[in-house]
């Protein structure tokens, strides 16, 4: 339930089955997106409402005081974090949510100054996180709402809550709990009262952030802050807790005392958990996926050349002992003979060329920056309108050997994008030594493309990229790309120095 001003000031209660919400921006697609969301929820007498700019909002929220307000930060001249201030000055004390395009920590930090419930990215493909902000500041602005209004309400609330509620002094020292944070941790409220409800529940190593954090608050400066930290139980276990909290005062000076929301995250922390040594484990998968294929390239290129290029040499050298031998042999069977002969000497470059390109052998026998060299050659040989160039300043032997296949791969990737797309005339590959750092760059003078409209490019160019970031994730490298159109474009993947027992299998 909610506290609601009827027309004539009154105190009226809200059922939660009635619910009316006002969302703020000029943007439809955004409209609909969160009009989708709160449809979804089960309430049956719910308005939805939208007013497009700063003013329309703040007129909206005077007159018709929405149970719910969920703004754009972009409102025209104005953004959000001043339209939230304006509501609050009104002293209206509904959640309000801001809906930015990209996360910015600045302003969620300044967003919870004022008052904002939540402050998150718009993603209209995960509508998740939205649904479940709104829910939650629903859940939150009901609670502190009532432990402002009167002390029955908040025991109620108390009683009653899922989520563990503790009332704290700004010493840390809990006053009152509930039994569902009695639930949590296993001790009673009568145990609880007088315990520090960071430091006797969080690891020391830990109690930092958070306390940090409370400090922001008791002085004013945060007007809520959260933190996801382990707690201890009585029986020395550990659970994870989502802990909110914010300061208020029961006679409405100075703050006195804060209110802390506690919720058992720990069946969603295990999934995270499990959810990332999953991905862990995908990794290490295409670590050996692609680690196979280097080894299966490795074997096909011995038995092109040890198998195959021995037989073919073989049978070029007996077509060369049947011509000497029989001198007397018409000139139809010469010629015969000498169109197998080129036919052999073909077959046998072709071979060659397959072998080097699945995996030179350059690259085991002489190491990356010979090989690096002979792939520019090759390029600049194919491709005779593109000058291609290469630049190294640093020590073969500081590079690790699990390595020095990325660094082909991916420059092998770059200029072949280079001679696909880019029209370039030059394109230039750097292997150099800088700040603890190896980096590998391939620039060119090419046509260029804006690297925010990627994806119109992954029919054609998207497999080769992902590519080369796949393997520069699985070798712990960090890869960039920096284009303009009609300014060419540069590929550009740094490694920290690595040791050999650091470095990842060959990828």
């Amino acid at each position: 339930r909610y506290l609601k001003k009827d027309a004539t000031g009154r105190t009226a209660k809200m059922d939660l089955n009635s619910l009316s919400a006002l969302f703020v921006g000029d943007n439809e697609d955004d409209y609909k997106h969160v009009e989708e969301i709160i449809s979804g929820f089960k309430v049956d007498d719910l308005t939805i409402d939208w007013v497009r700019d700063f003013d329309e909002g703040l007129e909206y929220v005077c007159t018709k005081e929405p149970d719910l307000i969920i703004a754009d930060y972009r409102l025209g001249d104005h953004d959000g974090i001043e339209f939230l201030a304006e509501v609050r000055k009104g002293e209206c004390v509904k959640p309000i949510l801001l809906l930015a395009d990209k996360f910015d920590r600045e302003a969620e930090n300044q967003s919870y100054r004022v008052g904002a419930e939540a402050y998150l990215e718009k993603n209209i493909d995960k509508p998740g996180p939205l649904r479940n902000a709104i829910l939650m500041a629903i859940e939150r602005s009901e609670a502190l709402s009532a432990i402002q209004r009167s002390e029955t309400r908040m025991r109620g609330i108390f009683l009653w809550s899922s989520i563990g509620i503790a009332l704290f002094d700004m010493d840390r020292l809990i006053v009152q709990s509930n039994p569902a944070f009695s639930n949590i941790i296993g001790y009673t409220e009568e145990q609880l009262c007088a315990m520090d409800i960071v430091c006797d529940f969080v690891d020391p190593a830990d109690t930092e952030p958070l306390l940090k954090k409370f400090s922001k608050v008791a002085a004013n400066k945060w007007p809520v802050a959260k933190e996801e930290t382990l707690f201890q139980k009585k029986d020395g276990d550990w659970v994870w807790v989502e802990l909110t909290f914010s300061a208020f005062s029961e006679t409405g000076t100075r703050p006195q005392f804060m209110i802390g929301l506690i919720e058992d995250v720990t069946e969603k922390k295990n999934a995270q958990l499990a959810l990332e040594q999953s991905e862990k484990q995908l990794i290490r998968l295409s670590e050996d996926l692609i680690s196979t294929q280097e080894e299966e390239r490795r074997s096909i290129v011995s038995e092109l050349h040890d198998s195959i290029g021995g037989n073919l040499g073989a049978v070029k050298y007996l077509l060369e002992k049947l011509k000497l031998d029989h001198g007397t042999m018409d000139e139809s069977c010469v010629n015969f003979l000498t169109q197998m002969d080129n036919l052999i000497v073909n077959t046998i470059d072709e071979v060659q060329r397959i072998s080097t390109t699945l995996r030179p052998p350059i690259l085991d026998d002489l190491g990356i920056i010979a090989t690096l060299k002979w792939l520019v050659r090759e390029h600049s040989e194919i491709y005779a309108d593109i000058q291609a160039t290469l630049t190294t300043s640093i020590d073969e032997d500081a590079i690790p050997e699990p390595l020095k296949i990325v660094m082909f791969r991916i420059t092998q990737e770059a200029l072949n994008n280079v001679a696909k797309h880019s029209k370039a005339t030059r394109v230039e590959v750097s292997l150099t030594s800088s700040d603890d750092k190896t980096v590998l760059a391939i620039s060119d003078n090419g046509v260029g493309f804006d690297p925010d409209i990627l994806n119109q490019f992954e029919e054609d160019m998207g497999f080769g990229l992902k590519n080369m970031t796949k393997r520069t994730e699985l070798s712990n490298g960090a890869l960039t790309i920096t284009s303009d159109s009609g300014k060419g474009t540069t590929i550009q993947v740094e490694w920290d120095y690595l040791t050999e027992e650091e470095q990842p299998a060959p990828s």
